[in-house]
């Protein structure tokens, strides 16, 4: 399935249906979506789910995957002291439908993917280039972008919300993205507030991985050619490795599992932060450790292993 251009003549689109099949016994053929709008502004929803033997590819625009409210009938009485709401449409932010994405492969070759509320899992390997961006999970007490089909009027709405009710936050469920991130091309991934990943991630040419606001990662983290990856304020289960000057930063209490090793003259920074792990460095590579120590393996000493490396212990 193909979206060229405006199908609508509205900038923002919305199905609500499911791709693909339910029922994993059946020999199901193959099916691909590829979204590429005419116009960089706008804004495809996929509110439904998908269970794809295909990929899913975005080409500009922004692709929205969401869980979607739960329909309420029509409010057509004018008596909102009684009802406690106003006519209307029935919206209510903590009833929301959960839904499921999967796919062999998620292709973001420009604009922007997110990955918004309500998504239970969302399965498949990505690939992120071309400057584009994709954005997982929602925080709690920021902004968020959601958005939502309004079973009335049709239209599709996206806006920007501050998720601050904890009867909404707490009815939002924890999406686990189970796949690996692959980035290239000055790419951008951000993986933040209510998510699990659950797969290591690689960057190559100046592209940027961020991990943070208490979001967590079970798998290692790969950078070369000046690619630039952060933890922050999140928990990382896994390795990273270094090469070619790009650059690693674990900050503002965030905790890594793992061992960190830098060649190529690579840098990485521990910043008021927690590493259980060793340190390797070759060629030139630098380790900077500010205000926090890191703990070698079943040990209360710290520890790094320099090979024409430069490690320095800042206040730790």
């Amino acid at each position: 399935m193909t979206t060229p251009g405006d199908l609508t003549n509205k900038r923002d689109i919305a199905f609500n249906g499911w791709f693909g099949d339910k029922d994993n016994t059946k020999n199901t053929g193959r099916l691909n979506v590829n979204y590429n709008p005419l116009n960089k502004d706008n804004h495809f929803l996929l509110s439904g789910g998908t269970n794809l033997k295909g990929n899913i590819t975005q080409e500009g625009g922004t692709l929205v995957f969401s869980g979607r409210p739960t329909p309420h009938a029509y409010n057509h009485l004018n008596r909102p002291n009684e009802l406690g709401r106003p006519k209307g449409e029935v919206v209510i932010d903590d009833d929301w439908i959960n839904r499921t994405f999967k796919a062999e492969n998620f292709q973001i070759k420009g604009g922007s993917a997110v990955v918004s509320r309500n998504v239970s899992s969302i399965e498949g390997n990505w690939t992120v280039s071309n400057n584009a961006n994709a954005t997982f999970g929602v925080v709690p007490n920021q902004k968020n972008t959601i958005c939502t089909r309004s079973d009335w009027t049709g239209l599709t709405t996206c806006k920007t919300v501050d998720l601050t009710d904890t009867k909404v936050i707490d009815s939002i469920p924890t999406t686990q993205i189970n796949g690996s991130i692959n980035l290239t091309e000055s790419a951008t991934a951000n993986v933040k507030g209510l998510v699990n990943l659950n797969g290591n991630v690689t960057l190559i040419n100046h592209s940027q991985f961020t991990l943070s606001n208490n979001a967590t990662q079970i798998g290692n983290i790969q950078l070369s050619n000046h690619a630039n990856a952060t933890v922050n304020n999140a928990t990382l289960n896994g390795n990273v490795n270094l090469m070619n000057q790009s650059h690693f930063t674990l900050s503002n209490q965030a905790t890594q599992i793992g061992t960190i090793s830098l060649h190529q003259q690579a840098q990485a920074t521990v910043d008021n932060a927690n590493l259980n792990g060793n340190v390797n460095l070759t060629d030139s590579a630098q380790f900077s450790l500010k205000k926090q120590p890191f703990f070698a393996p079943n040990s209360g000493r710290q520890r790094h292993n320099s090979d024409v490396g430069k490690c320095d212990l800042d206040n730790a």
